[in-house]
């Protein structure tokens, strides 16, 4: 009875942790994994953790920072307000095309981690390592968008965009 009891105990919590992964991954905190100054960290209340679920979660704090940078870069800067003074706009139509596909891209990624959700939920395996595998792609991409918005941040516009782009 005792080890049914601890059982469900443990596969509880496990939820709990993967559920709360999840949220990191799109941008809320929790008592695991916490932002500090736009970085995802993992909190010091993690010292139940072993040495290869603190890897694990190093990884998806890595997804996690990218997503918060490029996100509030996106809502911060990717207005589509009506133009009222050309000199005030702060980008070009290359920069805002740029951003109306990688809002695209999170949305797709956002879609990826509900899918993920709800295998969890429906009881497929699941577990950090899947999680990551299954983002697999967004570990590739994120960077390299991050890469980019810091250099449009730069004040780079129209045929230069481009170029970089192109590069």
């Amino acid at each position: 009875m005792f080890l049914l009891f601890a059982l469900k105990y443990y596969l509880y919590h496990l939820n709990k942790m993967l559920h709360e992964i999840l949220l990191a991954l799109i941008g809320h905190t929790g008592s695991l994994i916490v932002y500090k100054h736009g970085i995802c960290t993992i909190s010091s209340l993690s010292s139940i953790l072993t040495d290869s679920e603190r890897a694990l979660l190093t990884k998806i704090c890595e997804l996690a920072t990218n997503y918060l940078y490029i996100t509030q870069y996106i809502q911060a800067q990717c207005t589509f307000s009506p133009k009222t003074d050309a000199d005030t706009e702060l980008l070009g139509d290359y920069a805002k095309a740029l951003c109306v596909g990688i809002d695209n891209l999170l949305s797709e990624y956002k879609n990826t981690i509900s899918i993920i959700e709800k295998d969890c939920i429906n009881g497929n395996i699941c577990s950090i390592a899947s999680i990551i595998d299954r983002l697999y792609l967004y570990y590739v991409l994120f960077p390299i968008i991050r890469e980019t918005l810091t250099y449009i941040s730069t004040g780079i516009k129209g045929g230069a965009l481009l170029q970089f782009l192109y590069q």
